[in-house]
């Protein structure tokens, strides 16, 4: 009897080892390693010892080939559990010739530190190095199209980036959950499919790239789930972005991030999509950036929570002229705080629709091109010459009438070719550009308030204008509404987290750095550093010291680069409410009080003047119906924060890359959003009137503390045959 049970305990440990993948017998021994030959009879597969199941120790080389009696063999596979729970292996070197490591081949082989694969390998099966804790980095070769399940989960160690080669197509669920120490990920746009909870607890990822072409990737349930130190995403098409298709919120790495990177651009905005036709659930979720979406009439379908937690979000446009059915696709604060634009005659329709008629409120638009698009291909070149040519040739017509004498004649056509050769002229050369992307890196600090964020708001689009990428151009900024320079003293003194403003990144790609502290912030590496004194003090130079000197000395303590340059911000005039003065007053205290700082603190370098460009717009006639303003005090949208954006252009970019902003070629529409929130009326800048503003930057930049309004007026005669200039800034 006890023969018996003996047999049927064997067969019993027999039967459950075989279920679970455990091969009972090998074919051959060589070197110290066993083998099972394939079915193929000239390949082999690496295989283990049934009565020494845990014998591999060391370190173990895989050969690419190996010889057994009188036949040769490729090594082509590790087989299922091979060095399972190897607690001696220290490293495993794994042939040219191996394209298959099947399920649990390393499986907790918790002091395996080295792993280096061949360059056939093109499956890494499920559970293959779970709980590898020791392994500590992992290059994958370029033939590897699979990932499977739990394949390296709980690899504690595995740290620094791990970039995925670009002929895979899978990663599978779990697949790296629990690598709490890897940092950053980059995924290629062949993969198509990404398990659930992929990147689970990935608690020390904070850079995470998911590249997308024209092909569809899925994302499961959970994939970054717990990644908390998710910093920046990036990817390299927005149009593309929109197909992920994203199982859940936690699928889509930006609910963590906040902010998603689109070809080296920070995405604020959602507007050249033309031609999708579904935007995917989740697709934008919780991403703080966008202000501005634009949904171009191709799109038909819309998924749900598409543009839920978008807490900057101000302006919805619509293009299409029948509402499409859309569901949970924005959250309550969307609907109270946004404005939904839609076409001419179209705000009936979507007032009726569920979803769309719950924006509090509904404007209409004619959507148009730019001025003088006549043959409504988006650009504005020689081709509309010839169109509006061959209009005015045919007898005219009054759409095409570009300077709004109800006529289209050759006056139009002057207009036109003004503004073709203005644009043309604007264009950076080749050489240009070139230099622009081999410049040294320029990393800027902002220390201000409401002011300095009015300043850098259209700073982004004015540099994207020009056509040049960010590369080494980084700016940073602390912004603290009406903080003055006792404000910031006090915040570096006790170390306190910028809780009541933000750290805000305004160009370049998001660093993976979350500072906290001014202190934190300035420890970093700065080339320029930027202050200024709350507008209703600037023009007190007694409210400047002692803080002023304080915090130069603070700064010049703690921030590592001991050149650091510093440069102060001269705004513009502000005036009460009820005042017909424009700001001219104030802003010669300002610049009294600026140069009594200038004479009496060192360590200031420059002055950016800012508010001078604004004077000099306000002097030559350049206004809305409140001196440029939108509440009397912060620079309108449009004219106003380019003013000040292109005379910080010219103080800070042009000596660094000696790009000059005149012949920029920026143009900026007002949205609905800002129409309703500004007190006065906001002027566009368009192809006809920016040459004005980047004269008014220029002249600044030259004669800081003095008005150049006959210098300006001159040259605009002179260089751009401009002699109205009031009439190129209408109010209505």
């Amino acid at each position: 009897m006890r023969i018996l049970d003996s047999l049927r305990f064997a067969v019993l440990v027999q039967f459950i080892l075989t279920s679970i993948g455990y091969a009972i017998a090998y074919d051959f021994q060589a070197d110290g390693l066993y083998y099972n030959i394939n079915p193929d009879g000239v390949t082999a597969t690496v295989t283990f010892d049934y009565f020494g199941s845990k014998c591999y120790s060391g370190d173990i080389v895989i050969p690419p080939s190996v010889q057994y009696g009188n036949g040769h063999f490729l090594v082509t596979g590790i087989g299922s559990n091979a060095f399972r729970e190897c607690n001696g292996l220290k490293s495993i070197t794994i042939g040219d010739n191996v394209t298959d490591i099947n399920g649990y081949a390393f499986y907790n082989c918790f002091n395996l530190e080295s792993v280096t694969l061949g360059n056939s390998v093109r499956m890494i099966d499920n559970f293959a190095f779970f709980g590898c804790t020791a392994l500590t980095s992992l290059e994958l070769p370029q033939s590897l199209n699979k990932i499977g399940e739990s394949a390296l989960r709980a690899c504690v160690s595995l740290s620094g980036k791990l970039t995925f080669p670009d002929q895979l197509t899978s990663i599978g669920s779990l697949a790296l959950a629990g690598c709490t120490t890897l940092e950053s990920i980059e995924i290629p746009a062949s993969v198509t499919a990404i398990g659930s909870g992929a990147f689970q607890s990935c608690s020390a990822l904070s850079s995470v790239t998911i590249n997308r072409d024209e092909s569809i990737l899925t994302i499961g349930r959970n994939a970054f789930l717990y990644c908390n130190s998710i910093y920046v995403v990036h990817t390299t098409d927005v149009k593309n972005w929109c197909k992920i298709l994203f199982e859940t919120y936690t699928s889509n790495p930006v609910h963590k991030s906040h902010h998603l990177v689109a070809n080296g651009e920070r995405v604020m905005s959602v507007t050249s999509i033309e031609g999708l036709e579904r935007i995917e659930k989740y697709a934008f979720f919780s991403n703080w950036d966008i202000a501005e979406i634009e949904i171009p009439s191709s799109v038909k379908e819309i998924g749900d929570s598409a543009f839920c937690n978008c807490w900057k979000l101000n302006d919805v446009t619509s293009k299409a002229t029948e509402a499409i059915a859309i569901g949970n696709v924005f959250d309550d604060s969307a609907f109270r705080r946004c404005v939904l634009a839609v076409p001419t005659g179209s705000a009936a329709n979507y007032a009726q629709q569920p979803s769309w008629n719950m924006f509090s409120t509904i404007v209409e638009l004619d959507f148009k091109g730019p001025v003088g698009d006549i043959n409504n291909d988006g650009a504005v070149d020689s081709s509309d010459v010839s169109a509006l040519l061959e209009c005015i040739l045919s007898g005219g017509s009054n759409n095409y009438d570009l300077n709004g004498d109800n006529a289209c004649d050759s006056s139009d056509l002057a207009v036109l070719l003004e503004i073709v050769l203005s644009r043309s002229e604007s264009t950076l050369s080749p050489e240009a550009i070139a230099h622009w992307n081999e410049l040294p890196p320029l990393r800027v600090l902002t220390l201000g308030n409401s002011y300095t964020d009015c300043v850098l708001a259209s700073f982004r689009d004015l540099r994207k204008s020009f056509g040049l990428k960010t590369n080494g151009l980084m700016i940073y900024g602390i912004y603290l509404g009406y903080a003055s320079l006792e404000d910031y003293i006090n915040l570096f003194e006790t170390n306190e987290a910028v809780s009541n403003g933000r750290i805000y990144h305004y160009e370049g790609n998001p660093e993976e750095w979350k500072p906290t502290t001014l202190r934190d912030v300035l420890s970093a590496h700065w080339d320029i550093i930027t202050l200024q004194q709350r507008s209703t003090l600037a023009a007190d130079y007694s409210s400047y010291e002692p803080y002023l000197s304080q915090l130069i000395d603070s700064i010049h303590a703690i921030c590592p680069n001991k050149d650091v340059k510093l440069g102060w911000e001269l705004d513009w005039g502000t005036f009460p409410m009820n005042d017909t003065d424009p700001g001219l007053t104030n802003w010669e205290n300002k610049v009294n009080a600026c140069q009594q700082m200038l004479a009496n603190t060192p360590g200031i370098s420059f002055v950016i003047p800012v508010g001078t460009a604004v004077q000099n717009a306000r002097t030559i006639g350049v206004n809305n119906d409140r001196f440029l303003t939108s509440d009397a005090l912060h620079v309108c949208y449009g004219v106003g924060q380019y003013a000040v954006a292109c005379a910080w252009w010219e103080s800070i970019i042009y000596p660094w890359s000696g790009i000059s902003i005149v012949g920029n070629n920026y143009t900026c529409r007002i949205t609905p959003y800002q129409a309703q929130k500004s007190l006065y009326h906001d002027i566009p800048v368009t192809e006809r009137n920016n040459i004005v503003i980047q004269q008014c930057a220029k002249e600044a930049v030259n004669n800081p503390y003095t008005l150049s309004g006959e210098t300006i007026r001159a040259t605009l005669q002179e260089q751009y045959h401009v002699t109205d200039i009031p009439s190129l800034f209408p109010m209505e």
